[in-house]
């Protein structure tokens, strides 16, 4: 079986961003001249989801307000209070919030 690997890097602009990756994943389909097979897509950090959709901007959108919905960057998160977590490194940044 033939295996073709490769990474993307790709850059946000805001702590919470919707994009469009097809493009990029389309363009290492090309370089790999695999002409048939499967693409399988991860992300390497614990932040970061990935899900198949419409390329539609209200839909961004409404996927961005939702999130805000059910966790507000005003609201208090445990996650957030490092003083009381254990095994954590120095420069451990807060990450419990969207924006």
């Amino acid at each position: 079986m033939l295996n073709y690997y490769q990474e993307l890097n790709v850059s946000t602009g805001r702590s919470f961003e919707v994009g469009d990756i097809t493009e990029d994943v389309y363009a290492v389909v090309r370089e790999s001249n695999v002409l048939e097979g499967m693409v399988t897509i991860t992300s390497l950090h614990t932040t970061c989801a990935l899900s198949i959709n419409e390329n539609e901007e209200r839909l961004f959108e409404d996927i961005r307000n939702f999130f805000l919905t059910i966790a507000s960057p005003e609201e208090s998160y445990k996650h957030n209070d490092l003083h009381l977590r254990i095994n954590i490194p120095p420069d451990e940044p807060k990450n419990a919030t969207l924006i």
